[in-house]
């Protein structure tokens, strides 16, 4: 009886060490405080050990054995507002290891607002993702950041079904669907600046999200940097100023073709050609499509700093101007938003991840 007696404390201390009541662990949960009292009595130490039975038999995990009806319809929330806000108190809480005020941030979402509810638990496997994997959590604002961006490719894949299946379906997105869906992604300009290099020699794209359609990535421009006029092929860019201003040239898909406009990355590419364009000067805020096939060029003329975000919808640029070593986020099948570094290579591969039917 002693030894079934200590079994049945784990339960109590694992929750007294997190700072729960039994009624605020059984709002987490979803159930009666009455069934997290008899858990904690020993009720649940019999299916436990089964379950913990069942996984060794199966040599699987406890999430393995969810119903795949999980993976077949994948409820997607949006994340705006008032909700980003409330997410990132609760990130704050459990990094500063406030069990209380997670804890009622939790409650208070479970009962009565499913979708900050997703993002919260959202918001828990992404912390969990960076501790599994030994890295490192920055602050707060990467944790918003990874999730708005992880939001934003949810928006893209749900705003037509066709994404989902079939294979060339970062070409059958609209490019007014996508920049609407850009126009409304708002990152912290500290979280940015963390992926701002301003070598002297070359400009460099510091890469803060990746998944299979989706590349965002920063660049910072020194007075006098350019880019020569090319294009992305079938690729779309969304192009936000967030520092400074920054002198763009455009030319449609016809006059490209007609000047020999070079696709982004062929050889020679770099090779600064002659083409007849207006330039228009962009500032802090504004933000720029550039569709496929349409050719373009960045400068910065100014005196200060221009700092770029830049949304790739479609294959990412194959050179070798790439930040090493950086933080970044993705996206698995299931809508869930993961972190990993990105090793010093010469370009990011679109990580090979597939969607669900």
């Amino acid at each position: 009886m002693r030894k079934n007696s200590k079994k049945n404390q784990v339960i109590t201390q694992m929750r007294t060490k997190a700072g729960l009541t039994q009624t605020e662990l059984a709002q987490l949960v979803g159930v009666s405080e009455n069934t997290i009292a008899n858990w904690e009595r020993g009720s649940a130490s019999k299916w436990i050990g089964n379950l913990i039975k069942l996984c060794g038999a199966l040599n699987c995990t406890l999430e393995d054995l969810a119903p795949e009806e999980e993976s077949q319809h994948i409820e997607v929330y949006d994340l705006s507002g008032r909700d980003i806000d409330t997410v990132r108190n609760y990130c704050e809480a459990v990094l500063a290891k406030d069990h209380k005020s997670s804890a009622k941030i939790a409650s208070y979402a479970t009962i009565n607002d499913l979708q900050l509810r997703y993002w919260l638990d959202q918001a828990d496997k992404l912390i969990y993702d960076f501790r599994d994997k030994g890295i490192d959590i920055p602050d707060v604002e990467s944790l918003i950041g990874g999730l708005t961006l992880c939001n934003l490719t949810n928006r893209l894949v749900h705003s037509q079904s066709e994404l989902i299946v079939m294979p060339n379906a970062a070409y059958k997105l609209g490019a007014k669907q996508f920049i609407d869906c850009v126009e409304k992604i708002r990152l912290n300009q500290s979280f940015i600046d963390k992926y701002v290099d301003l070598d002297e020699e070359n400009y460099k794209r510091g890469l803060i999200f990746q998944n299979w359609i989706l590349s965002v990535y920063v660049i910072g421009w020194r007075p006098g940097r350019e880019v020569p006029m090319h294009h992305h092929g079938n690729s779309l860019d969304a192009i936000r100023v967030v520092q400074g201003e920054m002198t763009h040239w455009e030319l449609s898909e016809e006059r490209a073709h007609d000047q020999n406009i070079p696709f982004e990355g062929i050889q020679g590419w770099w090779e600064e050609k002659k083409f007849d364009a207006n330039s228009q000067v962009y500032k802090a805020g504004d933000l720029v499509l550039v569709d496929r096939r349409t050719a373009h060029k960045i400068k910065n003329c100014s005196n200060d700093t221009l700092v770029t975000l830049h949304f790739r919808f479609g294959a990412p640029a194959d050179d070798d101007r790439w930040m090493p070593d950086v933080l970044t986020f993705g996206c698995d099948s299931l809508g869930q938003c993961r972190v990993f570094e990105t090793p010093a290579i010469n370009s990011p591969k679109l990580i090979p991840i597939q969607f669900n039917n």
